[in-house]
């Protein structure tokens, strides 16, 4: 990316111009992009920790996901959250199993050669339970990167059974630094 570039897109972000003083309009500028309040640098650096933690998992990027979930090749996605988070909200189509013998039981009958996709709010647990089926010879399984609560930042739509709903539960208030607050569940 050229410096041009970056100096617009932090203009940008702090709604400012990288036009000279003299053609700007004097009054405050409404911010061309909305910036969520989550700790973005701190959840890519877990990303990476997981990654390294966890180096014979596959990933998928929340942006390929949203892609294939829209166009009707979505792969089956196990949410590995409590219930209570899964109450709250879950992507679309998701089944929630959150330890291994419940993820074999929701397996059972499908081929060890499906596509799997698991999450849970950042990617840790899901990473583990994604390693566990991996062991039991499940070949095609992934974990999402960013989990949950990267593909509530960027916007995608999150489901209260088959509604959208705006609201995802934040795990508690240590984990829930990496969620923008404003979609946070109201028991949190």
């Amino acid at each position: 990316m050229r410096i041009q570039d970056l100096i617009f897109l932090c203009g940008l972000m702090v709604g400012c111009s990288s036009e000279p003083a003299s053609t700007v309009n004097q009054e405050p500028a409404a911010p061309l992009v909305s910036i969520p309040d989550a700790d973005l640098a701190a959840l890519e650096e877990y990303k990476l920790e997981i990654r390294e933690k966890l180096p014979e998992i596959g990933t998928i990027e929340v942006d390929e996901l949203a892609r294939r979930v829209a166009d009707g090749t979505a792969p089956l996605l196990i949410d590995v959250r409590a219930e209570e988070e899964f109450a709250v909200s879950h992507l679309p189509g998701a089944r929630r199993a959150e330890e291994l013998e419940e993820a074999l039981a929701l397996l059972q009958g499908i081929s060890r050669e499906r596509e799997i996709v698991v999450y849970c709010s950042i990617g840790y647990r899901s990473g583990y339970l994604a390693e566990a089926l991996q062991n039991e010879g499940f070949n095609r399984i992934r974990n999402l990167e960013g989990s949950i609560f990267e593909w509530a930042n960027e916007g995608h739509s999150v489901y209260r059974g088959t509604r959208a709903v705006k609201q995802v539960h934040p795990y508690n208030k240590t984990w829930g630094r990496l969620l923008d607050s404003s979609l946070w569940s109201e028991s949190e």
